[in-house]
């Protein structure tokens, strides 16, 4: 599933149940829940949904690389590190 089709679920699901409200903001409502996570996610602090799941970034060391600085004229050596979103699922979801 993605993003748009969560969005138009929610929306179409919202829409019967408040009828005094817009599918436009009920799209909007959905969005921005969605970029607060994923905006939580970059701070990395840890998202927790009661009976649905717990998102954390975890660090893992990537690969190192060796650059030329022609500025300097001497090799550097840098860590390349990566992100890895890491989801636990509730055992009320599984």
């Amino acid at each position: 599933m993605t993003k748009t089709e969560l969005i138009n679920r929610v929306a179409n699901k919202l829409s019967l149940e408040f009828a005094g409200v817009s599918k436009t903001a009920i799209k909007k409502i959905a969005v921005s829940v969605i970029d607060e996570i994923a905006e939580a996610l970059r701070q990395g602090e840890e998202v927790r949904i009661p009976g649905f799941a717990t998102f954390k970034i975890r660090k893992r060391k990537g690969e190192s690389i060796t650059l030329f600085n022609f500025k300097t004229g001497q090799k550097e050596t840098i860590t390349l590190r990566r992100n890895i979103v890491g989801v636990r699922v509730s055992k009320k979801a599984r």
